[in-house]
């Protein structure tokens, strides 16, 4: 069904309104003319349309609320969803007929990640002043000890004393340790590997704002990790402060589950997936955070694959670091 109403915007302004029920109309004559683009399809950077002027019609064609012209070439370059409506009028019986096409133009420097979603350049990163940060304090998720040799992983936020964000920009600083970005008042980063300890890491912003706690990261030696790999069946517990390293590729099965306990370190293998159907829950907290990490930053692990919908996971303190290995997962796997 389509109808056409006259509405008032204003004390002299008409205004055509225009509904549209998709489906509720028949097509008069030969179908609406429009080249170069089908109703939900996609393309790659760029696509160029034509709605096609036919005698004895009046058109009115518009791509995305803005009119365009009708018999020329149209060219959509900006990466996006797009909607183009073509409604035709027959001059003679005055029979209007409704044309929708939807499609998505994706930026191929995306690949299939995000699709239509445009590039995007952050804005540059400059520091706020000290005001900004006014009654702010700097919060840490650091592990408190960390196998050596590997990369120290870093979460700081700054919170008020209402536990809202301060978005602020700043530099974390320590002594003798490279600076970590903190960008709308939450940060993250990397110490570098220690082959022994401790490690002294007492940060601030600005040199006033600091955080609280022991300050220092011991740095284990000799640590002996577990090998897993597999299904995991029934209940599972990897416990606190466990040194797990996952080899192979692990399934949690549905009915099973596995819990880790606050401290555990996950090391794993190069494009390993942990693939759940059943419950996994994630027992880290602030002071004593759960990290999952790759064997080395060269060598990222997958991720977590949930595809029945009945799996769950509930992670509290927890650091996920170095994961991704399939850049063009989505476009693989669906």
């Amino acid at each position: 069904m389509l109808l056409l109403c006259r509405s008032w915007v204003g004390p002299a302004v008409a205004a055509l309104l225009l509904v549209v029920v998709p489906g509720a109309f028949q097509a008069v004559g030969q179908p609406i003319g429009i080249g170069g683009v089908v109703d939900r399809g996609v393309y790659t950077d760029r696509v160029t349309l034509r709605v096609t002027n036919q005698t004895g019609f009046s058109f009115r064609a518009e791509l995305d609320g803005q009119p365009i012209p009708v018999g020329e070439l149209v060219v959509v370059a900006t990466p996006d969803y797009h909607e183009l409506w073509v409604v035709r009028t027959n001059d003679a019986s005055l029979a209007v007929e409704a044309s929708l096409v939807r499609f998505i133009v994706t930026a191929g420097e995306r690949g299939t990640s995000e699709r239509g979603i445009p590039p995007h350049v952050p804005a540059p990163f400059i520091p706020s002043a000290a005001d900004e940060f006014g009654g702010g304090e700097l919060r840490l998720m650091v592990p408190p000890s960390f196998p050596a040799g590997y990369e120290i992983p870093v979460v700081a936020w700054v919170a008020d004393a209402e536990h809202q964000p301060v978005r602020a920009n700043g530099w974390l600083v320590a002594e003798g340790l490279p600076a970590i970005a903190v960008k709308r008042g939450v940060g993250s980063g990397f110490l570098p590997a220690a082959a022994s300890g401790p490690v002294a890491y007492a940060p601030s912003i600005l040199n006033q704002i600091r955080a609280s706690g022991p300050g220092t990261i011991a740095i284990e030696t000799n640590v002996v990790w577990t090998s897993v790999a597999g299904e995991l069946n029934g209940a599972v517990t990897w416990p606190t402060n466990a040194r797990i390293h996952v080899t192979g590729s692990l399934t949690i099965p549905a009915g099973a589950s596995l819990v880790v306990g606050a401290g555990a370190v996950v090391r794993l293998g190069a494009r390993v997936d942990i693939t759940n159907h059943g419950t996994i829950t994630i027992n880290g907290t602030r002071e004593r955070p759960v990290v999952f990490m790759p064997n080395a930053p060269t060598q990222p692990w997958g991720g977590f694959v949930m595809k029945s919908g009945a799996g769950t996971i509930h992670a509290t303190g927890t650091i996920f670091t170095g994961s991704g290995a399939e850049p063009g997962w989505f476009g693989a796997n669906g």
